[in-house]
């Protein structure tokens, strides 16, 4: 009984070091209680395992040391310099421990140890400099699975402050399909590391850094959300949390990338990744990127082409050159020059292109003699040699030897053209009008005086280059830069419509360029005539002309405007323009006078206009309501042989990017007899006496505000009889060397408004 009671004496301490341990150790480091500073462990007293539990890392720490009865502890601290101090005693086999910190639970991070086993009882130090918020993972081991009691002494390590989450870092915008796409989070003070928790839309993920890595294989609104935690989660033992904070990405398959290709008939059937080509047609694909992993779909618009294409075994075409020759010796040197968008033609294969800056490329027609030619824009003072080519094309393929360049000569002079176009006016709404001053003369010179006259009451937000002077609703450019020959400079104006203006209300806005001994006076005012509208049609086709005459041999031109909107509910990339000729009008006099934005020309056959808006990038009009819209003017003749009562109908198609087109309204012009029609009435010219004899006077009622610029006398046949530039605000008209009979007399005032009156010469 003694001996007993010895015996439980002597265990009782033993069992009251056990009872002592607290907190309690964990055999397995993921499963460890995570203390909240050091000084839970400070004065801590308990004993080894007394049990196998080899569950350190092996090696145990820095390539040394075997694991045998690991007790751990997890602790988190503020960061900077700790020290732990482990007292060992009692030890059942007098070998001793070994102690050590990790940074992790899979043997990445070693931090410090000690597994020295030099035997017996004894007081080991590991120090180390630890980062804010982080946890650590503390061990103790008995040497070769020794039994001893310890005490640890702890300096340093004091409890953290978690402060406020910053933000998260990475796209908020992605691709369907995207992968490996990065995030991180970070917060107010660098120098805590927690422990995150992230979650996509709910889901947990498994990453428990400050980054991750995700993929996006399908599309919507993801949320994103990152919570930082010191402690350990998943053992319930947090001691402080920040957020969650979250951020939303928007997962988009990207817009379908559009390719044209061409494909020789005698290639047919081509196979496209399993795709059977047998005729024109567009096939739509998806692919993902090698890179990015985004899904893309791939838009393959093919063309079947035979004989009346390049690139094909069957083809046949020439290439050449339309320059300036500025020192008239029909070869390109010197300092000639380029000349772009001029049309071309070829017969009898009814082909046709437009010169560009490296030159043209023409079909031509095999076994056939063909004519090429070119066409020059209206000036009377431009030539071209030669007239065209007659090339003999044999039973040949591919390009037809030599160049044949056409050389424009023309005397110097000056020439300014003005053209204007605006946008539909609303009430209180945006108009924007773009004047565009074109040097179509052959010398390199500033057009000096630019200005434009808007309606009254109209007010001006902005102007693009700014202008110099405003007086009166009239804006006044002095603009000294050089505009070279065949090149433009557009000002671009925004005004705002009165909203006490109503619907059908009539508007005029004026453009003009005054450069001093402009040759050609005729094309230096442009005007934009419309009225208010309340709701219209974004895309549309006008003309300025509703009615044309037949004078001095030949029609004046007709000028059309085209406009479009991107009403859609995305960026257009690329929008074309396709106008189909009628046989009312010459397709070789079509020219582009006026666009909102830089267009290439294209006429694969005549008759067949394109114009092509290249990454025109046109915000959708939910987004930018005047960014949204853009135009063209073009400018083309008549044919001739048109009678009075004739009908000339066009209209256009728009594309934009790969949807189906939109149609725009038919425009009309009729031809009517310009004898017995007034072009348009004038008040304020005045002409006497009629019927006239010998001599007509002509004159301005007003001459403080306007002159006569031109007054022209036709016969009944359209033939030009008299021809006057008087420039002044009145003029007389000698008569008497014509015949008796009925005359037209057509009188250009200052502002380029016409007046046609009949006149009986007795």
């Amino acid at each position: 009984m003694k001996l007993l009671s010895f015996f439980l004496l002597f265990l009782s301490p033993l069992i009251r070091i056990a009872s002592q341990c607290t907190p309690a150790s964990s055999d397995l480091c993921d499963d460890s209680n995570v203390l909240c500073s050091l000084d839970e462990l400070n004065g801590y007293t308990c004993r080894t395992a007394d049990y196998s539990n080899p569950s350190g890392c092996k090696p145990l720490c820095n390539g040394t040391g075997v694991p045998y009865n690991m007790s751990w502890w997890a602790f988190v601290t503020n960061g900077g310099q700790v020290c732990l101090t482990i007292k060992s005693f009692n030890c059942q086999y007098n070998r001793g421990i070994q102690a050590g910190i990790w940074g992790d639970c899979e043997c990445n991070e070693s931090v410090t140890c000690d597994v020295d086993c030099t035997g017996g009882p004894g007081t080991k130090t590991i120090c180390a400099t630890l980062k804010s918020c982080k946890t650590y993972y503390f061990f103790v081991d008995g040497c070769t699975g020794d039994y001893c009691e310890f005490t640890v002494l702890t300096a340093g390590g004091a409890a953290p402050v978690l402060p406020p989450i910053k933000r998260i870092t990475g796209p908020t915008k992605v691709c369907k399909g995207a992968c490996n796409v990065g995030y991180a989070v970070s917060l107010d003070s660098v120098k805590c590391d927690p422990t995150w928790h992230w979650t996509l839309d709910g889901a947990e993920r498994s990453e428990t850094d400050d980054q991750l890595s995700l993929d996006f294989d399908h599309e919507g609104d993801f949320v994103l959300c990152a919570t930082a935690i010191i402690g350990n989660q998943a053992s319930g033992s947090i001691c402080n949390q920040e957020g969650p904070f979250c951020t939303t990405i928007k997962v988009e398959k990207q817009v379908a990338v559009s390719m044209v290709r061409t494909l020789c008939a005698e290639t047919l059937p081509y196979d496209w990744f399993g795709n059977k080509i047998y005729y024109d047609t567009v096939i739509r694909k998806e692919f993902a990127d090698t890179l990015t992993c985004c899904l893309v779909d791939s838009v393959m618009d093919f063309r079947v082409v035979y004989n009346d294409s390049f690139g094909c075994r069957n083809s046949n075409y020439v290439q050449g050159l339309v320059y300036f020759d500025s020192n008239k010796d029909l070869i390109f040197n010197g300092n000639d020059y380029i000349l772009t968008n001029y049309l071309l033609t070829s017969a009898p294969g009814n082909f046709a292109t437009f010169s560009g800056s490296n030159g043209y490329s023409l079909l031509v027609e095999r076994n056939s003699v063909n004519s090429v030619q070119v066409f020059l824009p209206p000036s009377p003072f431009l030539s071209v040699f030669p007239n065209d080519y007659t090339i003999n094309v044999g039973n040949i393929y591919g390009k037809v030897q030599g160049s044949y360049d056409f050389a424009v000569q023309s005397i110097d002079y000056i020439d300014f053209e003005a053209n204007l176009a605006c946008t539909r006016a609303r009430p209180g709404r945006i108009v924007i009008a773009t004047l565009r001053v074109a040097n179509s003369g052959t010398i390199a010179i500033d057009p000096q005086f630019v200005s434009m006259v808007i309606p009254a009451g109209w007010k001006v937000l902005n102007s693009d280059p700014v202008y110099d002077n405003l007086n009166n609703g009239t804006l006044e450019w002095n603009y000294s830069k050089i505009i070279t020959s065949t090149f433009w400079k557009s000002f671009r104006v925004e005004l705002e419509v009165p909203s006490t203006l109503t619907r059908g209300t009539p508007f005029e806005i004026k453009g003009l360029v005054n450069r001093p001994n402009d040759i050609i006076a005729s094309n230096n005012m442009a005007i934009c005539r419309d009225t208010i509208v309340t709701s219209y049609d974004p895309n549309d086709k006008s003309v300025y002309q509703d009615q044309i005459t037949f004078i001095e041999g030949k029609y004046d031109e007709l000028l059309y405007n085209i406009r479009f909107q991107n009403t859609g509910n995305d960026t257009a990339f690329d929008i074309s323009v396709y106008d189909t000729i009628p046989l009312t009008l010459d397709p070789t006099t079509i020219r582009v006078v006026n666009a909102s934005h830089a267009c290439e020309l294209e006429m694969p056959a005549l008759r067949y206009f394109r114009a092509h808006f290249k990454n025109i990038m046109l915000p959708d009009s939910n987004v930018d309501k005047a960014g949204s819209q853009g135009f063209l003017q073009l400018a083309i003749r008549p044919i001739r042989a048109l009678e009075v009562g004739s009908r000339i109908l066009n209209s256009a198609s728009i594309y934009f990017d790969f949807n189906d087109p939109v149609k725009t309204n038919t425009c009309l012009t009729k031809v009517i007899n310009g004898i017995t029609s007034t072009v348009e009435v004038i008040n304020g010219i005045e002409l006497y006496p009629v019927p006239a004899r010998e001599l007509i006077a002509i004159q301005c009622s007003n001459p403080t505000t306007n002159q006569i610029n031109e007054i022209k006398i036709f016969d009944l046949s359209g033939r030009l009889a008299n021809y006057l530039q008087p420039l002044t605000a009145q003029a007389t008209v000698d008569l008497s060397s014509l015949a008796k009979g009925v005359y037209l007399v057509r009188v250009v005032d200052l502002y380029s408004r016409v007046h046609v009156r009949r006149v009986v010469k007795d």
